[in-house]
């Protein structure tokens, strides 16, 4: 009996720490579980981001425009994990401009930019680290051109709004931007 009560007590512990510490417990189950099936993944990054990337961005059809370079880490059971695509869009530019204009026009909104860039109040950088778009393709902050927006978290009630976007555990978003002076189009997803 009383190891029964021990067993119990020891499985209650486990049970509140994963309550309090849910997203590192969600993180170490993801890191062990893509360790597992890493060996059965003979994909290419190159070849997964192929794979992910969509036709059509927000109305701009992928295949019409040039592409810089795309980057995706989405793997393993969950799929979480980030993509993006950078479009060259010089050679269409009229026609690309005639979709974005629809858009929003720039700056973004405070959420987007925390999100994509950091945000520093006070001389502390706030920003989620592992948001690693900006850094990553080295994205400036552009001045002159559109973005638009995609929530696709479950529990998004307008997928066009970012008012929500810090206020949940886990993000599940798409965001273009499109560089008017440039005619380059920065697109990125993050599920997590």
């Amino acid at each position: 009996m009383k190891t029964g009560k021990i067993i119990l007590m020891i499985l209650i512990v486990i049970v509140c720490i994963c309550l309090l510490f849910h997203g590192c417990c969600y993180m170490i189950f993801n890191a062990f579980f893509n360790a597992l099936v890493e060996s059965d993944m003979s994909i290419s990054e190159e070849e997964r981001a192929q794979a992910h990337r969509p036709k059509e961005v927000f109305g701009l059809t992928t295949s019409d425009y040039r592409i810089i370079d795309e980057r995706d880490t989405h793997q393993g059971w969950l799929g979480d994990g980030e993509y993006y695509l950078i479009l060259d869009c010089s050679q269409n530019a009229e026609r690309a401009c005639s979709i974005v204009r629809k858009w929003k026009p720039l700056p973004l909104s405070q959420n987007l930019n925390r999100a994509l860039y950091g945000e520093e109040k006070d001389g502390i950088n706030s920003s989620y680290t592992f948001f690693s778009f900006a850094e990553e393709v080295q994205c400036p902050r552009i001045e002159h051109g559109f973005y638009r927006f995609l929530d696709r978290h479950s529990e998004a009630e307008n997928p066009e709004d970012d008012t929500e976007l810090f206020s949940r555990y886990s993000f599940n978003f798409s965001v273009a931007i499109y560089d008017a002076d440039s005619n380059i189009l920065y697109y990125y997803e993050l599920d997590t």
